[in-house]
């Protein structure tokens, strides 16, 4: 299957959402929010809709505010699932790369990488986690799984993730002729 074949299967572009307008006589006004509404909203009606709110919004600050205590208090051993970094070290390994050959191929700095090798909890950016499995020649299932540890899907929505995954399905793991369909699309590149 060609690239412009997987493109025309795959890629499903999201629908651009209609611009939310009211009718005002012949001419036309952005619709205004409720809550625009109510904060506008002049006298005893208006201050007491805005003490509500008020209020509303206070009990969830609250609500947040206790989460984030209990989440803090909860111990690190209920932590079971390996972190974006471990998973990317893993495959290191498990590929017989060294850290150089692994970030070289890449086109990741290495300042960058050992600010992930001392961080754990390091989230990269989805450009940087596709570029670590084209790197390490991840298969798709693999892709996704480091993917998901970043917390990132590839989407047939996005141009960009339709020719990444093409090209890691097809087997074909050479950044330059990536970047060359990258580019003939307009997309961002990885050795850039």
């Amino acid at each position: 299957m060609t690239l412009e074949e997987f493109i025309s299967k795959t890629y499903k572009p999201k629908p651009t959402p209609p611009l939310a307008v009211a009718e005002c006589g012949t001419e036309f006004a952005p619709v205004i929010s409720d809550e625009e509404i109510i904060c506008n909203a002049k006298g005893p009606v208006g201050k007491a809709l805005r003490a509500m709110i008020a209020d509303s919004k206070a009990r969830q600050k609250e609500k947040v505010s206790r989460k984030i205590s209990f989440e803090a208090a909860a111990p690190q051993e209920f932590h079971t699932e390996q972190t974006f970094v471990e998973t990317l070290f893993k495959y290191i390994d498990q590929k017989g790369m060294t850290d150089v050959e692994c970030y070289q191929k890449a086109y990741i700095d290495r300042r960058l990488f050992s600010k992930m090798r001392s961080d754990y909890n390091y989230k990269p950016t989805k450009k940087t986690a596709l570029a670590f499995a084209i790197a390490l020649e991840l298969d798709i299932h693999e892709t996704n799984d480091l993917l998901r540890r970043a917390g990132y899907t590839l989407s047939p929505s996005l141009l960009f993730d339709v020719v990444v995954e093409y090209f890691i399905r097809e087997g074909i793991y050479d950044i330059y002729k990536i970047d060359d369909a990258l580019a003939e699309r307009d997309l961002p590149l990885f050795a850039a």
